[in-house]
């Protein structure tokens, strides 16, 4: 009987011991964290930084695991010794607030009930060219050394952040190369949540973006409907013809291409929901016109007349675009390659990487099927597209003559495009091929006609190309051929891509007005005539069938 009396005080015992422990831990975190938090989070972050960061206080409560940080700044750039002691800091918060859910403990991935940073106080300095004075932050961050991949990096983070709000903001951005102090005062920004888990979790704040921007003030509005169970809020974006060139000059110089000119349309509609999990979505369209982009070295790239995107359903913070069109208008690209056999596409520390791996063609190693059971992170549907009146020029200085080719009027429609594939996407065009000086012929431009389905894993094409210049190849044929090819070829072909197959079938060949002439005589004046007058060869018609 004995036995049976004590045994409620040995519970009694247990829950007081266990009560004193996370009296004890709750007591050690609340002495212990903040000042550990400082000193680490100052070392670290000057360290990945390489700027002095300073922390006033940290406040931590256990028990509701919240989070205030008073007083953090980022150091100026040192420009000499007694930089940092002199000027003000690049970075300055007065306050940064964070209420974690205990949430964040089961689901080992953060969801914080409310993030308020309140007087943001950032300095810019634009040094002329596309330099900053944070520019020594990119490149120490550029630098640092690259986590091995693994599986598990494939996996975006996880996160549910809400009740967000950004108050009493202000940035000062001074551009040197002009003169000029761009000042930008109030801003304030509420987002009620921004999540891909399933949290679900109060919200408090609506949507809405303030700000005074060189004296003129802006302040959006917002929908709601808060007695809704779905607490659904909408918030709509406005741009009529805002005209990009006076920015321009902001881009970093480290970006590999240079755009000139641009002016934006933009109608979106942002939508905020809680329903079986939080979704942020996007809808609306962008409408970018009159684009100029030159590359490394100053020269034309790319133009276009116009480029419309009709978002459906776009939800970033979830990995989904959904567009229901993409239009392209009038679009130009330039493709180059200099005597040194630089690309103008890519930037010139991977133009030699490039030019090895086309040298590598020559020679290539065996190609081995490979299919991931890893999902691609990101799920992309575009349910058509539509290019026209395109144009792409090819020039290559590395032949002698020079290499010029130019495709026009090119027509395409691809339609049912989705990554990961779940069918193949189906395409069609057309176009007109001809030379460009010193390769420009006499006759009439080439026509080219296309269609073919394709997946990632196959492709088949039919293709249809009539009246095409031999005297075109002249240049690359130099290389191998002292007397010159003239004629023109018209062939219906078709091709079957694989990973490990590569088919090329001719169903109809003709070659017309065929000669072999001396190569100083193949390109004149007066065309494929002048081949033929001072032929080595020649003959009239060639024609090959299939079947």
């Amino acid at each position: 009987m004995t036995s049976n009396l004590l045994k409620p005080h040995k519970w009694v015992r247990r829950l007081v011991w266990a009560l004193a422990g996370l009296a004890l831990l709750t007591g050690l975190s609340w002495g212990l964290v903040p000042p550990i938090l400082k000193s680490q989070l100052e070392k670290r972050a000057s360290e990945e930084l390489g700027r002095q960061v300073s922390l006033g206080r940290v406040d931590f409560k256990p028990w509701t695991l919240e989070l205030e940080l008073s007083d953090l700044a980022i150091a100026a750039a040192a420009r000499s010794a007694t930089a940092t002691a002199t000027e003000a800091p690049q970075l300055q918060i007065k306050r940064l607030y964070i209420d974690a859910s205990i949430q964040s403990l089961r689901r080992l991935a953060p969801v914080v009930d409310a993030i308020t940073l309140d007087g943001l106080d950032l300095r810019v300095t634009h040094l002329g060219n596309g330099h900053y004075d944070f520019d020594d932050i990119l490149a120490k961050l550029k630098n640092r050394p690259k986590e091995p991949e693994d599986a598990a990096g494939e996996k975006p983070l996880q996160f549910a952040l809400f009740n967000l709000a950004l108050t009493g903001a202000k940035m000062d951005f001074v551009d040197k190369s002009v003169g000029k102090t761009h000042q930008l005062r109030d801003l304030n920004l509420a987002v009620p949540f921004l999540s891909n888990l399933d949290a679900q979790r109060e919200v408090k704040t609506e949507p809405r973006l303030a700000f005074n921007f060189n004296g003129s003030r802006f302040d959006s509005g917002a929908q709601t409907t808060p007695f809704a169970d779905n607490h659904k809020t909408d918030a709509t974006l406005r741009l009529s013809d805002f005209d990009l060139k006076p920015y321009l000059a902001y881009i970093p110089a480290s970006v590999p291409v240079r755009l000139q000119s641009g002016v934006l349309d933009a109608t979106v509609k942002l939508a905020f929901e809680q329903t079986t999990r939080p979704t942020v979505k996007l809808s609306g369209v962008v409408d970018l016109k009159t684009v100029r982009v030159a590359d490394h070295d100053g020269r034309d790239l790319l133009a276009l007349d116009a480029l419309k995107l009709a978002l459906e359903d776009v939800r970033p913070l979830e990995q989904v675009v959904k567009l229901s069109s993409v239009e392209l208008t009038a679009p130009s690209l330039t493709m180059t390659r200099d005597k040194l056999g630089k690309l103008n596409l890519l930037p010139p520390d991977e133009s030699q990487y490039a030019i090895k791996k086309v040298a590598d063609y020559a020679h290539p190693e065996p190609v081995v099927a490979t299919i991931s059971s890893k999902p691609p992170v990101w799920k992309v549907e575009v349910a058509k597209v539509a290019l026209r009146g395109g144009s792409l020029a090819w020039r290559d200085e590395t032949t002698t003559p020079k290499m010029g080719l130019d495709l026009k009027e090119l027509t395409i429609d691809a339609s049912a495009i989705a990554w990961p594939f779940v069918q193949p996407l189906q395409f069609s065009g057309a176009a007109m091929l001809e030379g460009a000086p010193p390769a420009k012929t006499a006759q009439a431009a080439a026509k080219l006609n296309f269609s073919g389905q394709a997946t990632d894993q196959v492709a088949t094409v039919n293709a249809s190309l009539a009246d095409l210049p031999l005297a075109l190849a002249g240049p690359y044929a130099a290389q191998f051929l002292a007397p010159a090819l003239t004629g023109l070829l018209s062939s219906d072909v078709s091709l079957n891509w694989s990973p490990t197959d590569l088919k090329v079938g001719i169903k109809h060949l003709v070659v017309t007005q065929l000669a072999l002439a001396p190569a100083t005589l193949a390109v004149g004046k007066r065309g494929a005539s002048a081949g033929q007058n001072a032929a080595l060869a020649s003959l009239k018609k060639l024609e090959i069938n299939d079947g």
